[in-house]
């Protein structure tokens, strides 16, 4: 997947997903988009500037890249995290549910649950094989750009995670 915001940043650049168990109001946007955008140019690791740009996908996932020379620091990494903190506080939003499972349903829309919801939705025969699901533990920007986000559940790592019924 390729998104221009993320051109000029390096392939090993530290990558994170923040998604979203319901889909972005407009005034949800707006108050990501004023966070994000007050954050992005004082982000630091060890004094130096972390090049750093994002992204909200679909309404559901704010896409977030940072890269510094040297490598991010544990704080710099903790200092990206800490928006969204702050965003759930301030405005309910929690992009940091990291306990559900993001997939397409049968009408291309995205839906999320939690993982034995997503067993049951599986052994129904909601979610197939060939469902598309999204990979919210990516950590580079190369494996964004490799297609790693949205797979079909059969090649990505749900397969190994979930009972997946034989087609």
């Amino acid at each position: 997947m390729t998104l221009p915001v993320f051109d000029p940043l390096p392939d090993e650049s530290r990558f994170w997903v923040f998604a979203f168990p319901k889909q972005l109001s407009a005034s949800d946007r707006q108050a990501i988009e004023q966070q994000l955008d007050a954050f992005l140019p004082m982000w630091v690791s060890h004094k130096v500037p972390v090049r750093g740009a994002y992204t909200i996908l679909e309404d559901r996932f704010v896409l977030m890249a940072g890269h510094c020379p040297d490598g991010l620091s544990g704080c710099s990494m903790d200092s990206c995290v800490s928006n969204f903190k702050l965003l759930k506080m301030a405005h309910g939003l929690d992009g940091l549910n990291y306990g559900l499972v993001y997939y397409r349903n049968g009408n291309g829309e995205i839906e999320s649950a939690d993982r034995p919801t997503f067993q049951q939705k599986l052994g129904r025969g909601e979610v197939s094989p060939e469902s598309a699901v999204f990979d919210t533990t990516l950590q580079t920007l190369s494996q964004l750009r490799a297609g790693g986000l949205e797979l079909r559940l059969e090649k990505s790592w749900h397969a190994r995670a979930f009972r997946v019924p034989v087609s």
